[in-house]
């Protein structure tokens, strides 16, 4: 029996004593991180309305330069349809864009939205069976002397795209004078047909 009221009474004891204290979380400091430098701080765009793919298609050309500074934008140029389906998109530095042998204005996001607007107001719609011949002497098509064409197309579906009378959309960019591409509607898709530079 003297068990019994010794082990009740060590277990009162032991429900009467105080909670162990338990010690607060320690914040820690957060680690110092550079801010990042900022993605786009020039920032510019531009776009148009093109009849391209077919008579009051309505497609869009877009352009569009940003970079951490004007002076190394980027533009980006971009063909959509109407409903916003890609056809075709290219880059090049704002720096080796060609304005007509011409050096480049001061960049600043005005003079690049200028710039871009005046880059799209140069395209002009015409047909695929204006581009240059095909010489059989030659690799590349050319069309006077003092312009060189040069395309990434093989001989044959550039051929066809003549003898189809494509749409094809011209209009300077890059470091090249001219930039032609091509609308191809039995496989609903665009490219670069040719490219000129003087």
């Amino acid at each position: 029996m003297s068990r019994w009221l010794l082990a009740f009474a060590a277990l009162a004891l032991a429900a009467c004593a105080p909670a162990p204290q338990q010690s607060a979380p320690v914040a820690l400091p957060a680690p110092a991180v550079a801010a990042p430098a900022p993605f786009a701080a020039c920032l510019a765009q531009a776009s148009r309305t093109l009849d391209f793919t077919g008579p009051q298609s309505q497609d869009r050309l877009e352009a569009i330069a940003y970079g951490p500074s004007c002076e190394t934008a980027i533009i980006v140029l971009s063909l959509r349809k109407a409903d916003g389906a890609a056809l075709w998109a290219a880059a090049a530095p704002y720096s080796q864009m060609s304005v007509a042998d011409a050096a480049l204005p001061p960049a600043s996001p005005d003079i690049l939205r200028q710039f871009l607007e005046t880059m799209l107001a140069g395209a002009r719609i015409t047909s695929a069976a204006n581009a240059p011949e095909w010489p059989t002497d030659r690799p590349e098509p050319a069309q006077e002397e003092t312009a060189f064409e040069e395309t990434q197309l093989p001989r044959e579906f550039y051929a066809l795209l003549k003898a189809r009378r494509a749409p094809m959309a011209c209009l300077p960019f890059g470091h090249h004078s001219q930039t032609c591409l091509y609308y191809d509607a039995a496989s609903d898709g665009a490219g670069e047909l040719f490219t000129s530079s003087n």
